[in-house]
């Protein structure tokens, strides 16, 4: 291949730094001598001064700094031709062609670049050392200024110190708690701080006192397996009555669901079941109007209705329709 020459316009005898310089830097040395490499390259003003970058055709110019920025961390260039076609973005042929016609290139009588295939195959392109010399320096070590080496520290420091910076006064803390229980601090006796629990206590709802019938119908209710909240929202809003009558009549039902079955008869007053509501005539229409049934909260919800007393109970009916 045609060699193109690159005119010397720097004054003879002259010394001047390389263009390129490829600096090596021993990063987080520690005692034992260990580093970690990191390579970067430095230009240097010879490369303006000297003449060769007036000189050089800037698609060289481009191809010679995309030839410098594939350094490892250890300071070597040599990249193979497939990977500079490939981060060019142009086929294997085409950048095989510019950098030898970029190997062709002298300067001051010397080539810039050099092209060589190794033992597998692979033909690699490298600046000469003159164009790019590869300087290694030992950094000192400063990581303990950096980081610093962090001991742990005993247990009741660390006690003492989150006790210092997060903990309060057991007062304060038992002062609140008791205020958002609803009940007035024992030390809380000027009438200022009075005065603000029981304009506080006013304005929060009071819990109602149980009597001793509503306490056993709650206690009912959540064995019946009725959440707190649930339990309370019933009592609120639904008389005992019907509470005490539906939970008599639960166990009648069937109910593979007895917490949802309950709620919805409670809320919608559902009827008797029908094998409490088909029984002889004994002066009563409907168990459902029997106090001794619905006030009887010993009753045992596990305990079904007796299938040969429902059969009876519907064939007296039946009786009863045909006369």
């Amino acid at each position: 291949m045609e060699q193109v020459l690159v005119t010397d316009n720097s004054s003879p005898g002259k010394a001047e730094l390389p263009p390129f310089l490829i600096r090596v830097e021993h990063l987080d040395t520690d005692k034992q001598g260990f580093f970690r490499p990191a390579a970067s390259v430095r230009f240097a003003a010879s490369l303006r001064t000297s003449g060769l970058l007036a000189a050089l055709p800037p698609e060289a110019v481009r191809d010679l700094l995309m030839l410098l920025t594939f350094i490892s961390p250890n300071g070597i260039c040599s990249p193979h031709i497939e990977q500079l076609a490939e981060a060019m973005g142009v086929p294997v042929s085409k950048a095989r062609n510019r950098f030898e016609r970029l190997a062709g290139v002298r300067f001051r009588g010397q080539k810039i670049i050099a092209g060589k295939q190794r033992d597998n195959g692979l033909e690699i392109y490298s600046p000469l050392p003159w164009l790019a010399p590869v300087r290694e320096d030992a950094i000192a070590n400063r990581r303990d200024e950096v980081h610093p080496v962090l001991y742990a520290a005993p247990r009741q420091a660390v006690i003492d110190h989150s006790r210092a910076t997060y903990a309060r006064p057991r007062a304060e803390v038992e002062r609140e708690v008791e205020r958002q229980l609803r009940r007035p601090y024992p030390s809380d006796t000027s009438d200022s701080k009075s005065r603000d629990a029981s304009s506080e206590n006013e304005a929060l709802p009071q819990p109602d006192h149980d009597t001793g019938e509503k306490a056993e119908v709650r206690k009912l209710l959540t064995g019946v397996g009725l959440l707190p909240e649930q339990v309370e929202a019933l009592l609120e809003r639904h008389d005992l009555l019907s509470i005490r009558r539906q939970l008599a009549w639960l166990p009648y039902r069937g109910a593979k669901n007895p917490v949802g079955l309950l709620m919805a008869a409670v809320k919608d007053n559902y009827e008797a079941p029908p094998v409490l509501r088909t029984v002889p005539n004994t002066g009563s229409s409907s168990l459902a109007e029997d106090k001794d049934v619905s006030n009887n909260l010993s009753i045992n919800l596990a305990v079904p209705a007796a299938p040969d007393e429902a059969e009876d109970a519907q064939l007296i009916t039946c009786k009863e329709r045909n006369t």
